[in-house]
């Protein structure tokens, strides 16, 4: 998820299309690239700075929407897992 001849933007565009229905590879390529980060050492907002270092936030209000909600899930099941360890 960090390489320096990807562009950002292409990254933010192609992970933040939607819908899932009507583009469901889309979602899950959105899936695996979220999945790729690890969080659970991170703050909130820690994590949202790692998360948005990685792509450019496209201009759609609805594909922002698409991507932080994966970011919220990642963040959850992962700080859901710390909270099951102790």
């Amino acid at each position: 998820h960090s390489h320096t001849l990807l562009d950002k933007t292409k990254i933010g565009l192609y992970v933040s299309k939607g819908p899932d229905t009507k583009y469901p590879f889309h979602a899950q390529v959105r899936q695996e690239f979220v999945n790729l980060f690890d969080f659970r050492t991170m703050s909130f907002s820690g994590a949202l700075r790692y998360f948005l270092k990685r792509f450019r936030l496209p201009g759609e209000a609805q594909c922002i929407d698409r991507l932080m909600e994966a970011f919220a899930n990642r963040l959850y099941f992962q700080h859901s897992l710390e909270v099951g360890d102790e």
